[in-house]
C-alpha cells in the first residue's frame, strides 16, 4: 500500500486500528481523537481491563480543604512572615464566599460532570495533563522526559563480561543469545497483554486504573506543533490468535531494520511467535548486514518544534520515507544494538568518598558509566548513540556489545509503573529455567527487512545539526550513584516507614548542600520537593504532587542545625515529620493533593475575569512553591540496579530512589554540570548515617558528622 504525504489540511478523527491507507505521513492537524486511539480488547471477558468499570472517577477536592493545604505548604517554604502574610491574603482573597475561587471551582465542577458522561474522557484533568505536562512541552525528551532501567544479568552470566576481540562493537555470542530471549519473553507477554490476560495491577486498597497500558506496544509519539500527539496501531478487531502478529524494529549502526515478530511453522503450518534460535539468527543476520548510516535517529532528539519541522520534511523527500516512519510509528517495540559497552566496575567513576562507586552492579557494570548509556547514550570519548535511538516509542530495548541490558522509556501517555511491572514479568520468565524458548531445532527462514532512508544533502544537514544539538545536552549533564549500607530492614525497627525516612535523607542532605553553597538552609529560597503519588486508584488516574517540604519538616531540619538539640528531640521531630509526610502522601493518592486541582482552577480563568482572578497564581511565594529544585521518585523491582530520569529544573536535581532491599537504599543524582552534583550525592551518604546515628543506641551521644 503507497504511503500518502499530507498537504491538505486535515482536522478529522482517526479509525481505531491503523493502516497506511487511514493516515498520512505527516499528518497535518492532530487528530482531534488520538486518546482514543489505543483499544481495548474486544474479548468482553479480557482480564486485564476487567476492574476499570469499577473504578470511581477522579475527584475533585472542596476548595476550602486545598486551600487550606496551600497556606500550610507556602508557610513551609516562606522566607518571611511577610512573604507569607502576603501570599495568605491573596488565598484568603481567592477563597472568600462568592469570590473568584468558587467561580472557577463551580466550573470544574460542570467540567467534571460533563467529561464523567457517556461520550466524554471520564476524566476531568486528562486533557490539561497531557497538553501541560508532555504533549505541549517543547523541549527534547531526552533528559526531560524519557527515563531508563538497567537490568541486571541473567543468574547464568559470568562477570566481568567479556567483549568481541579484535572488534568490541560487535555484540557477543552471550550478548545476542541474551537480547534474543528478552524479546521472546517480551512477545510472549505482549501477547499476553494484548488478549487481556494480564491480571490488573493492585495495592491493598483495591484495582489499579490499567488504562495507559493500551500504550506500551504498538504505538508512538508523533512530534507535531503547537504540541504533540500519539498514535496506536493495535488492531481494534482481536481474533484469539491477537499478539500472534506484527513486528518490531532493530536499530543497528543508525540503521533500521523491520523483524516480523512471528513465523509459519514448517511443521504444523501454524503462525506462531519467533523462537531464541530464530530470533538470535535474526539478530545476527543484522549485525553481519549493516554498514554504518546517516543518524537519523538524532532527529527525534532536538526539542520537539525542531524535530517536528524535521519529520515534515524528513517525510516529504520521498514514499519510501513515509513508508519507514509508518514502520516505526507501529512496532511492538524498538531493539537498539548498540555498539559501545558501559564500562565495566573494574574501572569505576569517582563516587562519593572519592574511592569509587566499588560496588559492582548485579549487571557487572560501573553503575554511573551503565546509568549515562542507558540515559542519553552518551559516554565520555564514546560515540553519542543517540543516532541509534528512536526517542518517541514507548519501550527501547538497549543492548551493550558485552550483553549488558536495559530498556529506555517515553514518558508521555504511560508512567514508569506499568513498564515495571512489565520488564520484572519478562525478565522473571527468561531468567527462570523453565521458560519457553520455542523450538531450537526449526528450519523456518525468517525475513528482516533493511528500511533505508532516503537522505538528501538538506536532510543530512539537519541531522547534523540535531547531533550537535543532543552532544551539547548530554555533555551538559552530571550523574552520581549511591548505596547506603542499610536498607528498609533496620530503618522499620526504627518505627518509621522506608519511603518518609528517605525523603528526609534527601531533605537533610539538600538542607547541608545549601548551606555550603552559601544558600539559606533549606529549599525555601530556591523551590520545593516534588514526590510522584500515583492516583492509579482512580479512573484514568495518573500521578497527584506530594509537597514534600512541610513545617514540620522545617522544625526537624532547624533541629539537626542546632548544636544544642539533643538525639531524643532530633528523634522526635523526625517521627513527627515522617508522619506528617504519611498524611500528605496518602491525600496525594487520594486524589486530595493540592497541585492538580489548583491546575484545573487555573486553567479555567477566562479573559473576563478580571487581573484578580490572576493573583494568586502570579504570587512569587506560590510560584517558587511549586518550581520543583527536588524532583524525587522511587520504583521498586529487584532487576533495575540501576534507574533514572532528570532534573526539570536547571538549577534542580532528579533524585531516582529504591527504599525496596533490605540492605540498602538506592540513589541516583541527575543535575546540569554546573550544580555541585557530587557535593549534593555527599550530602546524601552523610544524612543517611547521621540519621542511624540518632537510632542507635550504641551512638546515641555520638556527635553528627562534620559539616
Amino acid at each position: 500500500m503507497p504511503f500518502r504525504r499530507s498537504n491538505a489540511t486535515y482536522a478529522g478523527m482517526l479509525p481505531l486500528g491503523l493502516r497506511p491507507s487511514e493516515y498520512t505521513v505527516p499528518l497535518a492537524n492532530a487528530p482531534s481523537n488520538w486518546k482514543t486511539l489505543a483499544p481495548f480488547p474486544s474479548n468482553p471477558s479480557a482480564e486485564t481491563y476487567s476492574k476499570q468499570e469499577s473504578l470511581a472517577h477522579l475527584p475533585i477536592p472542596p476548595l476550602a480543604a486545598t486551600l487550606e493545604k496551600l497556606k500550610s505548604s507556602l508557610k513551609a517554604m516562606a522566607i518571611s512572615g511577610a512573604e507569607y502574610d502576603a501570599a495568605e491574603k491573596k488565598i484568603e482573597e481567592f477563597g472568600r464566599p462568592g469570590g473568584i475561587g468558587e467561580t472557577l471551582h463551580k466550573r470544574l465542577e460542570q467540567r467534571r460532570e460533563k467529561e464523567e458522561q457517556p461520550g466524554g474522557r471520564g476524566h476531568w484533568l486528562e486533557e490539561w495533563w497531557d497538553e501541560v505536562a508532555y504533549m505541549g512541552y517543547r523541549d527534547s525528551v531526552v533528559i526531560n522526559v524519557s527515563y531508563y532501567y538497567g537490568f541486571d544479568l541473567p543468574p547464568s552470566a559470568r562477570t566481568p563480561l567479556a567483549q568481541s576481540t579484535p572488534d568490541n562493537t560487535i555484540p557477543t555470542p552471550f550478548a545476542l543469545q541474551r537480547a534474543a530471549s528478552t524479546l521472546r519473553s517480551a512477545l510472549l507477554f505482549r501477547h499476553r497483554l494484548l488478549k487481556g490476560l494480564i491480571p490488573p495491577d493492585a495495592v491493598k486498597q483495591g484495582p489499579l486504573c490499567m488504562d495507559s497500558w493500551r500504550w506500551m506496544f504498538d504505538s508512538c509519539r508523533i512530534p507535531h506543533k503547537p504540541s504533540d500527539y500519539a498514535l496506536s496501531f493495535t488492531p481494534a478487531e482481536r481474533p484469539m490468535e491477537v499478539g500472534i502478529d506484527g513486528h518490531f524494529v532493530v536499530l543497528r549502526k543508525n540503521k533500521v531494520w523491520k523483524v516480523p515478530g512471528t513465523v509459519k511453522d514448517a511443521r504444523s503450518g501454524e503462525t506462531r511467535l519467533l523462537s531464541t534460535t530464530e530470533l538470535q539468527s535474526a539478530l545476527s543476520h543484522i549485525v553481519q548486514n549493516t554498514t554504518l548510516g546517516s543518524a537519523v535517529g538524532n532527529l527525534t532528539a532536538s526539542d520537539r518544534d525542531s524535530w517536528a519541522d524535521d519529520y515534515a520534511f524528513l517525510a516529504s523527500i520521498s514514499e519510501r520515507n513515509a513508508g519507514v516512519l509508518h514502520d516505526i510509528h507501529s512496532a511492538a517495540f524498538v531493539l537498539c544494538l548498540d555498539d559501545v559497552s558501559p564500562d565495566s566496575s573494574a574501572n569505576p567513576s569517582k563516587g562519593p568518598n572519592g574511592n569509587g562507586t566499588s560496588i559492582s552492579t548485579a549487571s557487572g557494570s560501573d553503575p554511573i558509566s551503565f546509568s549515562k548509556y542507558l540515559w542519553h547514550g552518551g559516554l565520555a570519548g564514546k560515540t553519542n548513540q543517540l543516532g541509534n535511538r528512536w526517542m518517541d516509542k514507548p519501550v527501547q530495548f538497549v543492548l551493550a556489545p558485552n550483553g549488558e541490558m536495559g530498556i529506555l522509556g517515553e514518558h508521555s501517555v504511560m508512567d514508569g509503573t506499568p513498564t515495571t511491572r512489565m520488564c520484572d514479568e519478562v525478565l522473571d520468565a527468561v531468567y527462570s529455567p523453565s521458560f519457553d524458548h520455542g523450538p531450537s531445532d526449526t528450519s523456518a527462514a525468517i525475513t528482516s527487512i533493511p528500511l533505508e532512508f532516503d537522505v538528501n544533502e538538506e536532510l543530512q544537514r539537519r541531522i547534523d545539526q540535531a547531533k550537535k544539538r543532543s552532544d551539547e545536552l548530554v555533555s551538559s549533564q552530571a550523574l552520581t550513584y549511591h548505596l547506603t549500607e542499610y536498607g528498609k530492614k533496620d530503618i522499620k525497627t526504627y518505627g518509621i516507614g522506608p519511603d518518609g525516612w528517605t525523603q528526609m535523607i534527601i531533605q537533610l542532605a539538600y538542607d547541608r548542600w545549601c548551606v555550603k553553597s552559601g544558600k539559606p538552609a533549606g529549599s525555601r529560597e530556591t523551590g520545593g520537593t516534588y514526590e510522584a503519588a500515583t492516583t492509579r486508584r482512580f479512573k484514568k488516574g495518573r500521578t497527584e504532587a506530594i509537597r514534600v517540604v512541610s513545617n514540620e519538616v522545617r522544625e526537624w531540619l532547624a533541629a539537626m542545625r542546632d548544636e544544642q538539640s539533643s538525639p531524643e528531640e532530633r528523634k522526635g521531630l523526625l517521627v513527627a515529620a515522617t508522619k506528617r509526610h504519611i498524611k500528605d502522601a496518602q491525600d496525594a493518592g487520594g486524589a486530595m493533593g493540592i497541585d492538580r486541582h489548583l491546575l484545573g482552577l487555573r486553567m479555567l480563568v477566562e479573559d473576563g475575569d478580571g487581573e484578580k482572578a490572576l493573583e494568586l497564581f502570579n504570587d512569587p511565594l506560590f510560584q517558587r512553591s511549586k518550581k520543583w529544585v527536588l524532583s524525587t521518585s522511587a520504583i521498586f523491582s529487584k532487576h533495575f540496579h540501576v534507574y533514572g530520569w532528570g532534573e526539570v529544573v536547571p538549577d534542580g536535581f532528579g533524585v531516582a530512589y529504591m527504599t525496596g532491599y533490605d540492605d540498602r537504599l538506592q540513589f541516583t543524582i541527575t543535575s546540569r554540570k554546573e550544580m555541585d552534583n557530587e557535593g549534593f550525592i555527599r550530602e546524601i551518604a552523610r544524612a543517611a548515617e547521621d540519621m542511624r546515628a540518632l537510632f542507635r543506641t550504641s551512638a546515641s551521644n555520638a556527635p553528627l558528622s562534620r559539616m
